[in-house]
């Protein structure tokens, strides 16, 4: 039984452990959002973390003085935060990828098949990586405002219609304030999973691409067909 050459299963086989690496980077920290740096809070490492996962179902990770808040205050913390479920492309890409590695590399998926599996797979996983990014927890902590209106304690229906009325009046200027006072964007492993899936792309490339070019010319170890039968 001949053996499958190796050159078309190389792309599939480089998949397996960056797809790994992307699977372990969904469950740590994506986007963060600290104090300006100079600011006492930032000085103290006060600082709101998500990863992907977190992202997801809407859960954050609330640090003060560079130690994890646990208690009720990080119970409230997570409660100003909305889920993105959409996110969760971040973990099924990975997934998905390990699971055409294995079969590509096996030849149980054709290569050429493999190989655009891993195409679309990265342009999936980079596009939900850019649209991390650009995640700000602004909206949810005016989200958070209006709802601390709502409970305030004796406060009549008027009132509290007004005041948040008041809150989405003034929504520019306090979004210029949070620019201002908060750092917010991509952590570093949001960064290094970018650039993972730049090189799931490769890998798809390669796959889709090697096998016809490595097919050995007629007469390298192959015989020509026989000549039809008049």
């Amino acid at each position: 039984m001949p053996v499958k050459p190796l050159t078309g299963r190389i792309g599939p086989l480089a998949a397996l452990p960056i797809a790994a690496l992307l699977l372990a980077f969904f469950f740590l920290p994506w986007v963060r959002m600290a104090p300006k740096k100079g600011s006492s809070e930032a000085d103290e490492g006060n600082k709101v973390q998500s990863s992907g996962l977190q992202l997801t179902i809407g859960s954050v990770s609330l640090y003060e003085k560079g130690e994890r808040a646990t208690g009720e205050k990080a119970k409230r913390a997570e409660e100003d935060f909305k889920a993105r479920p959409w996110y969760i492309l971040g973990l099924i890409v990975p997934v998905a990828a390990i699971l055409v590695g294995i079969l590509g590399f096996t030849g149980i998926m054709p290569g050429r098949k493999a190989g655009m599996v891993l195409l679309i797979l990265g342009v999936v996983g980079l596009v939900t990586v850019v649209l991390a990014s650009t995640v700000t927890y602004f909206d949810d902590m005016l989200t958070s405002m209006k709802k601390s209106v709502e409970k305030m304690p004796g406060i009549t229906p008027e009132a509290r219609d007004k005041a948040i009325k008041e809150i989405d009046a003034n929504r520019d200027k306090a979004k210029e304030g949070f620019d201002k006072m908060f750092d917010m964007g991509g952590a570093a492993f949001l960064w290094v999973s970018l650039v993972l899936y730049v090189l799931v792309l490769g890998c798809g490339a390669v796959t889709l691409f090697m096998p016809a070019a490595a097919r050995p010319p007629l007469g390298a170890g192959a015989q020509a067909p026989p000549p039809p039968v008049m």
